[in-house]
């Protein structure tokens, strides 16, 4: 734990450093107007770095260093301070149920986030597929009435990348699938008993068995099976963005309980900051380090 003695070290380190600079740069004016008297030294100074030039060119590179360093100091100071202070306060038990409480809200938040993206990933899939077996289908019709060979090839590629987005889109769905809940809080009675239907129209049927041939009858059925997919998909989707924005406001209600808690203590630990070593204070003590 960073403690107030090496908080009051950096705090110097600082001084210093913003003392430092300032006289650097008069320095550097000084030497120039020296210099308007030699045509030789202002020669040599536009390819060489100049004694005082050097100077403030290490002051810059010291304080770009410093500062990074005095943020990140300063973070980890308040965030293990006011959470000390908190322990040692008689909010300290409801503090700790709280913090629990929103562990737990934040792992049923990453989850719903989780099946959305995937439901998400699953429709622009299928929308591929279906697309491209319409497209297979049309180009395997020409072949069928003409007799060029470029259509042939054309055919045969459109079938193959058809192919391969159904691929594609059945790996998506069992993904989903996987990913789906069991029935255990009264949350998920919104969601569908019947998630692997989604996987199961696309698998049981020989239709989209993706290492058949694949003719015009059978691409036509797929994109029909296709369809009938993004169309439960979409329903579905409608189900676990719900789910997800009532497990984002959960999330963000716990989140801000803690908030009231902490930020009395917060400012306690704040007021005893070196102004020059003070940034941004935290909203959150339990958020540092998160991603957003």
């Amino acid at each position: 734990m960073i403690t107030a003695t090496e908080l009051q070290e950096l705090s110097r380190q600082v001084e210093n450093a913003n003392i430092a600079r300032p006289l650097a740069v008069k320095e550097l004016v000084k030497e120039t107007r020296d210099r308007q008297f030699s045509l030789w030294a202002l020669f040599i100074g536009l390819f060489r770095e100049t004694p005082a030039r050097k100077k403030l060119n290490e002051c810059e590179l010291h304080l770009n260093l410093l500062l990074p360093k005095c943020r990140s100091i300063f973070l980890q100071y308040v965030v293990m301070s006011s959470l000390e202070e908190i322990s040692k306060s008689p909010d300290c038990e409801i503090y700790q149920h709280l913090v629990n409480c929103w562990k737990e809200a934040q792992i049923k938040y990453n989850e719903s986030g989780r099946r959305l993206k995937l439901a998400e990933n699953a429709r622009e899939l299928l929308k591929t597929a279906k697309d491209e077996c319409n497209s297979a289908s049309t180009t395997e019709f020409l072949d069928m009435v003409t007799t060029s060979k470029a259509i042939s090839i054309l055919s045969a590629i459109d079938t193959s990348s058809a192919s391969s987005s159904l691929k594609r889109a059945m790996g998506a769905l069992k993904r989903l699938a996987d990913e789906m809940p069991a029935r255990q809080s009264p949350i998920d009675s919104n969601l569908p008993d019947d998630t692997l239907d989604l996987f199961v129209d696309l698998t049981i049927n020989p239709v989209i068995d993706i290492l058949s041939w694949l003719n015009i009858e059978k691409l036509d059925n797929a994109e029909v099976q296709c369809s009938k997919a993004l169309k439960k998909l979409q329903t579905l989707l409608g189900q676990l963005g719900a789910e997800h924005d009532l497990r984002t406001k959960d999330y963000q209600s716990q989140l801000d309980t803690l908030k009231r808690i902490e930020q009395p203590y917060i400012k306690k630990v704040m007021r005893h900051i070196p102004e020059n070593m003070k940034f941004k204070e935290p909203e959150y003590l339990q958020t540092i380090g998160m991603n957003p």
